[in-house]
């Protein structure tokens, strides 16, 4: 079974249910916490070195050039984030929403709901978590589980291991 736990922004990033979780989803918002917040802040620095966790990005996708500085800063301390800092625009799935409520039955309105369903990047979060999880009716689902908790551990020894040394 999946256990979804949304933790309030006011929580500390080394909260012992984050740092535990198979796959933590970090969810920023560039508007209230800058991108440098990510890189200063122990607990989230800590997050970035886990494998299985994955960082969306509200907002929607910026400019390739803000894109690639966002990922050459934060890969500067953890090259494999790459694949992991996801885009999304809330809103645009709002509108999405809002468009197939108020005419479901016209062809238009189930149009604006596909466009802008799409361009909300939305389901990019549940392929990052599916990807990572496996198909759960697979039956090496159990495997694949414990796979991701194995590498869980190995990058919290590893963080506990770093900050021995420093």
């Amino acid at each position: 079974p999946v256990k979804l736990t949304v933790l309030p922004a006011s929580a500390s990033a080394d909260n012992a249910q984050l740092a535990l979780a198979d796959v933590p989803i970090v969810v920023l918002n560039p508007l209230t916490t800058p991108g440098s917040t990510i890189i200063g802040d122990p607990g989230l620095c800590a997050l970035l070195e886990n494998p299985n966790a994955i960082f969306v990005v509200l907002g929607g996708a910026p400019s390739e050039e803000l894109r690639d500085h966002v990922i050459h800063r934060i890969s500067a301390k953890v090259p494999s984030v790459r694949a992991r800092l996801l885009y999304v625009d809330p809103s645009r799935a709002l509108s999405a929403v809002n468009a197939l409520r108020a005419d479901p039955s016209s062809s238009l309105a189930v149009q604006r709901y596909q466009d802008d369903y799409i361009a909300s990047c939305l389901t990019s979060v549940t392929d990052a978590v599916s990807e990572m999880l496996g198909s759960a009716s697979a039956p090496s689902s159990a495997n694949v589980l414990h796979e991701v908790r194995t590498r869980t551990a190995l990058s919290a020894v590893r963080g506990a291991l770093s900050s021995i040394r420093s």
